[in-house]
């Protein structure tokens, strides 16, 4: 039986309860958007709106429910047994593009009785506007006839292996764009299952990347960088710990190399401690130069990202869309080499509150450029 509060969440163990007791059951996997856990709960006409978990007040979510509280009503109306049942509609707030709408992804509906029973079925029907972004998201993973010891761990495999594959790509804000998946039991009286995707498989690939043939220099990059932060201090240890990976890795092929100064590169973004010219620094608000690249400032600066403005040289488009640093960034490659430089005041031009600007380059019969150190936009949740 589920808590309470725990028809407002799809991460919750309890929905694996009564799966785990199945022998002989086929299911379809249904990829899940991304996003913090949100719900909809109909008791009569009163609607109560649900986000991680909890009660919210969350403005765009209200804004988005308030178009469909009468048909939310007699949705819930058609499926209660009892007019004291609850009606739980749970779900993802999906917000994880900055430059997108945020919407509500519908998943599971949950029935709440008055002695507490709570039956579950998948939400199939189309009751808000944007369901059809959910469409064509099934997978063809079926799980046939398996004893009931190996359903939830094939489960939590097939989750991580097909997301890994096909749901990973980045998005502006650095969320995953799909945060599970939603496992349909064929026999329809049985509880669909939701399982987390965790990222496993990528993590066990960087650590592959840490844990072969350089280990040894991950290993002292590590402690190098905790010893430099516990003292504030850019020590000898350090840097003489960065100066390896060119020599050690310079016999490797050109892939290893890669994927090691990438990983190298990517550690260090999560730490104070950054690179300017090969050498370590702390990271500094924003670089120092009248000129930069996206290279210099993802690897010298807190930035965590840059713009994109994009434009009609007839001036009937005009979009700028903000995107989170990547590997790609951080290594050098042609495109990130591009020179950005100091804005100044007095030269009028729009660039959207940002310290350093490109020149505009054409492609395509549009006109772009990039803009970096400036605000960053949030996100609805």
């Amino acid at each position: 039986m589920f808590g309470q509060n725990e028809v407002h969440s799809l991460n919750v163990n309890r929905m694996l309860a009564d799966e785990v007791a199945l022998k002989g059951t086929e299911y379809r996997g249904q990829m899940v958007l991304g996003g913090p856990d949100a719900a909809i709960e109909i008791s009569g006409r009163n609607i109560s709106l649900f986000m991680h978990g909890a009660p919210t007040e969350n403005q765009a979510f209200k804004s988005f429910v308030d178009g469909y509280r009468k048909a939310l009503v007699k949705f819930a109306g058609r499926l209660s047994d009892s007019p004291d049942d609850v009606v739980v509609i749970a779900g993802k707030w999906h917000h994880v593009e900055f430059h997108c709408e945020p919407l509500f992804a519908p998943y599971v509906i949950h029935i709440r009785a008055v002695d507490g029973s709570v039956r579950s079925q998948p939400y199939d029907i189309e009751l808000f506007d944007t369901d059809d972004l959910n469409e064509g998201r099934d997978t063809s993973i079926e799980i046939d006839n398996l004893d009931p010891s190996e359903i939830v761990e094939w489960l939590r495999c097939a989750t991580e292996s097909t997301l890994w594959r096909y749901g990973s790509s980045p998005t502006s804000s650095g969320h995953p764009p799909f945060s599970g998946m939603l496992w349909r039991p064929k026999d329809k009286t049985r509880s669909p299952v939701y399982i987390h995707f965790t990222g496993e498989y990528a993590s066990f690939e960087r650590q592959q990347v840490e844990n072969g043939q350089f280990a040894s220099i991950f290993s002292e990059l590590r402690l190098q960088m905790s010893i430099a932060v516990e003292q504030n201090a850019i020590t000898d240890g350090l840097r003489l710990a960065i100066e390896k990976f060119p020599a050690v890795t310079a016999q490797s092929a050109e892939d290893a190399r890669r994927e090691a100064v990438g990983r190298m590169l990517e550690i260090l973004s999560r730490s104070p401690i950054g690179l300017r010219n090969g050498h370590p620094i702390f990271r500094n608000e924003m670089p120092t130069g009248e000129t930069t690249t996206l290279e210099e400032i993802a690897n010298s600066t807190t930035a965590s990202g840059y713009w994109m403005e994009m434009r009609d040289p007839t001036g009937d488009f005009d979009e700028a869309t903000f995107h989170q640093f990547e590997e790609r960034h951080r290594l050098k490659t042609e495109a990130e080499a591009i020179v950005l430089r100091r804005v100044v005041e007095a030269e009028g031009e729009d660039v959207l509150g940002c310290q350093y600007v490109s020149d505009w380059e054409e492609h395509g019969g549009y006109e772009f450029r990039r803009l970096a150190i400036g605000p960053v936009p949030t996100l609805s949740w």
